[in-house]
């Protein structure tokens, strides 16, 4: 053993101690085997003791055993990276930007895959080996900042409402580093489901402008025949854009299933779990809606996956028009032309006054009109390519999960095909059990019968309110989320967590104060006259999003 830089040898009779002097480099040599050791030592508990007794303590029954078997499975990746900084190598500790030009979903991806790897193997629910701070802010991370990031590093990569046209570059031309500014991945339906970002390719006029420009888009395409003739067709979607989308993989299992500390903000397109099993994109399934003659089976995929047929979803495959009444009897709409596509009508086809852009035949030109003539072969060009926007990110999206819990776990053969279960085991459940969560509560500060009626009122008002929004929006699910740090109730269940709510004396009605790091949510008596004023303070209270000083 090593002691003050002499090595102690004990004699085979165990009668006599020889003390033999170290040299420094021997000495140095022991120092880096130790600290080796120890690191080894600290991966190997964090994967096989901690984790599997975490969940074991965390859940019971299926999913807690879903959880376990993907934990047994998950073999971090081994980082040769070295280093002497102490605090890195045993105590990662991610440093995230709230308001930064970079989304929360780039950040996380730089520090687990180029700044820190070690951070990827750690217990994120031991508060010792892994750490997670918002800069500039006053939060203390015991859980509460951890189950925050969890939730912010999905939503950042949603597209919001009206930034259609911002936010992606990465998607279309690579640029995603943190220099390129808040980046998008995915979008919201409006069922609240999430898909990769559908998008149309717009070639500029003056890109190929000129003669020299003439030049310029043959040689192009040219290289493009070429590249396809030998190694296949080009990707739809840049490699930095699936690199991105490989991680969103690997983060929805290492995350919401292996952590164990919560559930994702925003549940994903039905059929992204059916390929998560499957191990590859899988095509919809989708009834006959529209005649033989006008089908289009590429189209068919994307509106099974938009779960609508409009012009919005699908521009010339969508229904010519359609006031969307049906009939009660026959469950069908009453309008013909809601079972007629808009590129089967030669007026309105002139007066859409289409150009074929990036998928311009041999010649014709980007900014030529698409004739009445070959109406359908453009339309089915375009939904072939829409296809592609979503199947490759899909197929990325499933390696990078295979990669964290491999095709070889019993994980899947818990799961025995159900994608159901999958979906819940990530995204958990959107309604708030407002029983279970009212029994678990402890009250402090001296509550009486009438204010908490009062509050009880306000929680079913809001929680009738969100009923056909997505949790995200939804008035409940956005307190839980202020005082829990998770839009979504424990992964354990409120009967095993611990959440107190706080009556602070006070005159005047001001904000609520959450803490997430104890699920505490301090309500000013002053708000508790009545459940209308009640919910207008905690409605301006939840915007907050900083952990700020009270």
């Amino acid at each position: 053993r090593r002691n003050a830089g002499r090595l102690k040898i004990l004699s085979t009779s165990h009668q006599s101690v020889t003390t033999v002097p170290l040299s420094p480099v021997m000495t140095c040599f022991y120092r880096v085997a130790a600290v080796v050791c120890a690191y080894y030592a600290s991966a190997y508990r964090v994967q096989h003791s901690d984790g599997m007794q975490g969940m074991g303590m965390l859940q019971a029954g299926p999913e807690g055993d879903l959880r376990a078997a993907a934990v047994k499975s998950f073999k971090p990746p081994t980082v040769w990276m070295p280093t002497i900084d102490f605090q890195k190598l045993f105590f990662p500790r991610i440093e995230l930007e709230r308001h930064s030009n970079t989304s929360v979903f780039e950040q996380t991806r730089s520090f687990m895959e180029e700044d820190n790897p070690r951070g990827w193997a750690k217990n994120w629910s031991s508060t010792i080996g892994f750490g997670v701070g918002f800069k500039n802010e006053s939060g203390v991370d015991a859980q509460g900042l951890r189950k925050e990031w969890l939730s912010l590093c999905l939503q950042s990569i949603v597209m919001p409402e009206g930034h259609e046209k911002a936010g992606l570059e990465c998607i279309k031309s690579g640029s995603c580093g943190a220099d390129a500014g808040t980046q998008y991945l995915l979008e919201a339906l409006p069922t609240g489901e999430l898909i990769p970002i559908r998008w149309e390719e717009e070639e500029a006029e003056s890109k190929w402008s000129g003669r020299v420009g003439s030049v310029l888009k043959f040689a192009y395409g040219a290289y493009d025949k070429a590249y396809e003739t030998v190694l296949g067709a080009k990707a739809s979607i840049p490699y930095a854009a699936r690199k991105r989308f490989k991680f969103l993989g690997k983060w929805l299992a290492r995350a919401y299933i292996i952590s164990g500390l919560g559930y994702a903000p925003m549940g994903l397109h039905s059929l992204i779990y059916k390929s998560l099993l499957a191990g590859h994109a899988v095509a919809p399934e989708s009834e006959p809606f529209y005649s033989e003659e006008d089908t289009i089976p590429a189209c068919e995929k994307m509106a099974a996956i938009a779960q609508r047929r409009s012009p919005q979803e699908l521009q010339s495959y969508g229904w010519l028009s359609c006031d969307e009444i049906k009939d009660p009897e026959t469950g069908k709409y009453t309008q013909p032309s809601c079972y007629k596509p808009i590129y089967k009508d030669e007026m309105m086809w002139d007066a859409l006054y289409l150009a074929w852009g990036p998928l311009a035949p041999d010649g014709a030109k980007a900014d030529d009109t698409v004739p009445f003539a070959q109406a359908r072969e453009f339309t089915e060009l375009r939904c072939e390519e829409s296809w592609k926007r979503f199947e490759e990110p899909v197929n990325s999206m499933v390696e990078g999960f295979h990669e964290v819990i491999p095709s070889d776990s019993e994980f899947y053969n818990l799961l025995n095909g159900n994608s159901e279960t999958l979906g819940h085991l990530i995204e958990g459940n959107s309604e708030v059990d407002l029983d279970e969560l009212w029994e678990a509560i402890e009250w402090g500060w001296g509550w009486t019968d009438e204010e908490q009626q009062v509050l009880r009122q306000a929680l079913e008002e809001m929680q009738e309110e969100g009923k056909d929004l997505p949790p995200v929006k939804r008035p409940l699910n956005k307190l839980l989320r202020f005082f829990t740090g998770s839009f979504k109730q424990p992964v354990e269940g409120w009967k095993n967590s611990k959440v107190e709510f706080v009556r602070k004396r006070t005159e005047r009605c001001i904000p609520l104060v959450g803490k997430t790091c104890f699920n505490e949510l301090r309500i000013p008596s002053g708000c508790l006259e009545s459940s209308h004023k009640l919910k207008e303070m905690i409605a301006e209270s939840v915007v907050t999003e900083d952990f700020g000083i009270e």
